[in-house]
């Protein structure tokens, strides 16, 4: 399950129908600190990623996780502590939680807005002019999947030497258009976590892998580790792995080598190591 959605809550239209979600805050805490580390606005030359990331997730798990369960009875000394602990974490200033009741929704706009930067949309290394930034929604879908076109169409005559497949569709037209008549996720119908969890109860020897970009600004890591962690399901039967990208994990080389070897031993039965690649700063 690459770079998964099952955590994903469907489009703006939906929204009324969830209710407040304090796990989301939680879950959200290792995707900015990773972030954060790799463009330098926490300390990236003497801890690791994958410490700035455990950090962050010790502090979602004690006192954060406890601040934000207390809602309007928080005091102001502690609401003041957590802000600040936040802003030391992730680099956004303190007065940012402050305002915004201790939460960040949308780190991509907020993480780099000093600098008049926005993280792009897919991977978090990238970035993009904060000013006149289109929302998401607003982009023009088909020239960003042209390239992706292309590429597929000549993998498969050049390499794989098919022909007659006629024309690949690499996404959906209109992707958030599309999303507005999902059904599936509107109540009644089950959490995608609890279908998966009745299907992985139903057959026994199904196993999963599910490679997460660290830096994917798409699918939350953190979501992903939580949700996999809460199924009821023997932890031993889910895979996560770790990559040094952002949605498309397989992008870069060295990206590319890990999830190809990863796949391999998951395939042959192992069960691939959860630990986060070397990842080195930017300069």
């Amino acid at each position: 399950m690459i770079s998964q959605a099952i955590t994903y809550n469907g489009p703006d239209s939906i929204r009324p129908f969830r209710p407040v979600d304090v796990m989301r805050a939680l879950t959200r805490l290792p995707d900015v600190a990773a972030n954060a580390w790799y463009h330098g606005k926490i300390d990236n030359q003497h801890q690791s990623v994958q410490e700035a990331v455990d950090k962050a997730i010790r502090f979602a798990r004690s006192e954060y996780v406890a601040a934000l369960l207390e809602g309007n009875k928080l005091d102001d000394a502690r609401r003041q502590g957590i802000a600040e602990r936040l802003a030391e974490l992730t680099g956004i200033p303190s007065q940012y939680y402050l305002t915004h009741n201790l939460r960040i929704r949308d780190y991509r706009h907020e993480l780099l807005r000093s600098e008049g930067k926005a993280l792009a949309q897919f991977d978090g290394r990238e970035t993009e002019p904060l000013a006149g930034l289109p929302e998401d929604a607003d982009r023009d879908w088909d020239a960003a999947v042209a390239g992706v076109t292309a590429s597929m169409e000549r993998f498969a005559q050049k390499d794989l030497g098919v022909t007659g497949l006629g024309r690949y569709v690499s996404i959906v037209h209109d992707p958030y258009g599309y999303e507005e008549g999902w059904t599936y996720v509107l109540p009644s119908q089950p959490p995608l976590d609890v279908v998966l969890t009745d299907v992985m109860k139903r057959d026994s020897n199904l196993r999963l892998m599910v490679p997460q970009g660290i830096f994917d600004t798409t699918s939350s890591m953190g979501s992903t580790r939580s949700m996999f962690e809460q199924l009821d399901i023997p932890a031993d039967r889910v895979a996560l792995t770790y990559y040094a990208g952002g949605h498309m994990v397989y992008s870069d080389p060295d990206g590319l080598k890990k999830f190809m070897n990863d796949v391999r031993a998951f395939v042959k039965g192992g069960m691939p190591s959860s630990e986060f690649p070397p990842v080195s700063a930017p300069h």
